[in-house]
């Protein structure tokens, strides 16, 4: 059977910044086509309104060691911050049969913090540099003189670019990256641009499935401008009307599915 124009325009690779290599590595989580890559949607966001400050969480932290019943609880238990700073020293330190490498960070909430790296401590001195903007999520602890400390956590750099729209209170959409797609060189700055394109392309289709009345009457966004706002929001109350829309779908669908299943057993089974 010949492929149709359709299957031709939504293969990845023929998108601007995909080419086969990276169209190889979406491949291997799924995504096949256009709609497949929009319909990924992010997994969080790096919004400096919600993200909480070095001194917030500290104070947090402080709280909890102070309450019994945090103190009996597991570290695996404990919740796991996000943290939006800049590094303002990197020191790699030499013990007697290791090295280890601490990166001193700030947020400008009048307090510094701690990242730690006990492994691979000369990998990570060529990642980092003075003056990064990074994300930092990760289960912190307090030190003896109660800094707040990071131990390898999960660091996201903010490359420049990104760093100017960030200081304007642009929220930035975080993708789940699998290890074929970094060995493709799909960084977040990349995915984000990726989708940046397909979207001003508009090389996809999704097909609406609440009927246009319910959407006016619930004053829900359309399908595409879901999308739109799931990837870019331009702010926060867009974002969560954009998730209020695909909760509400998921839900509806849910229900139309029990409907159609009690409707198919009163009609096909008999009484007593």
């Amino acid at each position: 059977m010949a492929e149709s124009k359709n299957d031709i325009v939504s293969e990845l690779q023929f998108i601007k910044g995909v080419g086969p290599v990276r169209a190889k590595a979406f491949a291997s989580e799924g995504l096949l086509t256009n709609n497949d890559l929009v319909l990924y949607f992010p997994r969080t966001y790096i919004d400096r309104n919600s993200a909480q400050t070095i001194s917030q969480i500290r104070s947090e932290l402080i709280n909890a060691e102070s309450n019994e019943t945090e103190k009996i609880l597991d570290f695996s238990l404990k919740r796991e911050y996000t943290l939006i700073c800049r590094v303002l020293a990197v020191q790699l330190h030499q013990f007697s049969r290791r090295k280890m490498l601490s990166l001193t960070v700030a947020d400008g909430s009048g307090l510094r913090g701690k990242i730690l790296f006990w492994n691979k401590a000369e990998y990570f001195n060529k990642i980092y540099s003075k003056d990064m903007l990074i994300v930092v999520s990760g289960k912190p602890e307090l030190d003896k003189i109660q800094t707040l400390t990071f131990n390898h956590p999960e660091i996201e750099i903010i490359e420049k670019e990104e760093a100017e729209e960030y200081s304007k209170g642009v929220i930035l959409p975080k993708y789940k990256l699998s290890e074929k797609m970094k060995e493709a060189r799909i960084s977040l700055p990349i995915m984000r641009k990726i989708l940046k394109n397909l979207l001003e392309a508009g090389s996809f289709h999704i097909e609406e499935t609440i009927d246009q009345k319910y959407i006016d009457a619930l004053k829900l966004p359309s399908i595409h401008d879901t999308i739109k706002a799931l990837h870019f929001p331009t702010s926060k109350p867009q974002l969560e009307l954009a998730r209020y829309r695909v909760k509400f779908e998921e839900f509806l669908h849910y229900q139309l599915i029990l409907a159609m299943k009690r409707k198919h057993a009163k009609n096909s089974e008999k009484g007593i």
